[in-house]
């Protein structure tokens, strides 16, 4: 094979190679996809969820994966899952997201331990997770 051959296959194999890394295993670009940490309206519309949870478990598992403590200090503190936040207001923990339907969802958005304590203060060891509906004006940010 000539040398130019043997660049353009090269060439070739690397846009594959990549075109494969940034797809999504549900067919989807990742990237070109939102950010990470929030569902947005359109894509609970675009499943079979009836209710938060379900979006949540469908389309960012990792939001409800339990997180150890990530420090020393932080032992002693039970809580392995993000505290639920509907509207800004406490709403219990993942369980409760259960009842939430979806339909008047405007987003769901995990926020981290750090981000969490911040906005509701220093309960939140696994972060929280904020579903905002159209019954609030504006979003957090």
């Amino acid at each position: 094979m000539s040398r130019s051959r043997s660049t353009r296959a090269l060439l070739v194999s690397a846009v594959l190679l990549l075109s494969a890394a940034c797809s999504h295993p549900n067919g989807t670009s990742t990237a070109v996809s939102p950010r990470s940490d929030i569902i947005y309206r359109n894509e609970i519309a675009k499943t079979n969820a009836l209710n938060a949870y379900d979006a949540v478990r469908l389309l960012r598992p990792a939001f409800l994966t339990g997180r150890g403590p990530s420090t020393l200090l932080r032992v002693r503190e039970s809580s392995t899952s993000p505290v639920i936040y509907l509207d800004n207001q406490r709403f219990g923990d993942a369980t409760t997201l259960r009842n939430i339907p979806v339909d008047g969802i405007i987003e769901i958005r995990f926020m981290s331990a750090t981000q969490a304590q911040v906005k509701w203060g220093s309960d939140h060891p696994a972060g929280a997770i904020l579903v905002l509906t159209g019954g609030v004006r504006g979003t957090a940010r």
